[in-house]
């Protein structure tokens, strides 16, 4: 059980995945497509919430 937490931490669902007949290159693939999804959501998160920041700080500047 620790094995697979430990897993899931450092590689997330695709860690528990059986991996066992895969070749490696497709293996890699797989994982460095499933790391640039996570980034391109945590940006997207990102850029939401500056665009808040920057809105905020235009309407504040507007009541001044």
């Amino acid at each position: 059980m620790k094995k697979w937490m430990r897993k899931y931490r450092e590689q997330g669902e695709y860690g528990l995945l059986d991996g066992r007949g895969r070749r490696k290159q497709y293996v890699s693939q797989d994982r460095y497509v499933q790391n640039l999804k996570r980034e391109n959501e945590l940006l997207k998160k990102c850029l939401v919430a500056w665009k808040e920041e920057a809105n905020k700080r235009d309407i504040r500047s507007w009541k001044r």
